[in-house]
């Protein structure tokens, strides 16, 4: 990607993320141009779905090859920003964030967490932060970076206490938003917006609305693993179907269209 248009699309997505904003999930081309036709404004990669694609289970099982690969794919086909997924930093950290800006992304998001492992002490993620923004620095991007904690995903004592503490210290460490996933407690999503010194992304869980929690100071609404799941229930349900029935109407229904397909990539 030309420098001057990475970097138009990095001060795009940043100017995004101080309204509103609904982030899909993607994993590859197709789920990109899919979204992009829909009229989302950007882009954010699921590391899960992009395992999955990969016939490998979610929690750090891709190398930092198999992330890369289908980024190249994406960026050439969309002209949206694109934030990508990199889970917590796989091997090296440092070459996963040069990897990501060097195939065009504009931001990341960051755990905080290693499978198995529990949450990182404090002191290593805002390292960690520090060390993501400084080789960005290094590359010549004001990368957005969408710290990601795992306060309440993995039911620690006192999460909202927590995740306040870790919303103060990587703002310090130079995070430009916290990301919370399994967060849905409308008080302390309240308290959550009221006391963070970063803006705050939830992620879509069943029953939840965008718009109401938008509506309590939300400033990001992911879809993250959602989309993928919804596709892997559809191709479920289609193929019990067809070979239980001789028949497809789940296929003929949800069918897109060889030509509007076609379409997309044309």
């Amino acid at each position: 990607m030309q420098p001057h248009i990475q970097q138009a699309l990095a001060r795009r997505f940043r100017q995004l993320n101080q309204q509103q904003l609904l982030l899909p999930g993607i994993w590859d081309a197709a789920s990109a141009r899919l979204f992009e036709k829909n009229g989302y404004l950007a882009l954010g990669t699921s590391s899960a779905a992009m395992a999955y694609s990969q016939g490998l289970a979610d929690g750090q099982q891709m190398t930092l090859a198999q992330l890369l690969a289908p980024l190249a794919a994406i960026i050439a086909r969309t002209s949206l920003p694109l934030s990508v997924d990199i889970e917590s930093g796989y091997e090296d950290l440092a070459e996963t964030v040069l990897g990501v800006l060097e195939a065009g992304a504009v931001a990341i998001n960051l755990e905080d967490s290693l499978p198995g492992s529990g949450l990182l002490d404090l002191a290593s993620q805002c390292k960690r932060i520090a060390l993501a923004r400084a080789v960005a620095e290094d590359f010549g991007l004001a990368l957005f970076i969408n710290a990601r904690t795992d306060s309440y995903l993995l039911g620690v004592d006192n999460a909202l206490e927590e995740t306040l503490h870790r919303a103060r210290a990587y703002q310090q460490a130079g995070a430009d938003m916290l990301f919370v996933p399994g967060m849905s407690s409308a008080d302390d999503i309240k308290a959550l917006v009221s006391a963070s010194p970063l803006p705050v992304n939830l992620m879509a869980l069943p029953g939840a609305n965008a718009n109401d929690w938008f509506a309590l100071g939300v400033t990001r609404v992911s879809l993250g693993l959602g989309p993928m799941l919804a596709v892997l229930g559809l191709v479920d349900a289609m193929a019990a179907q067809s070979l239980g029935q001789g028949r497809w109407p789940l296929m003929e229904k949800h069918s897109f269209g060889f030509a509007k397909a076609q379409a997309l990539f044309g």
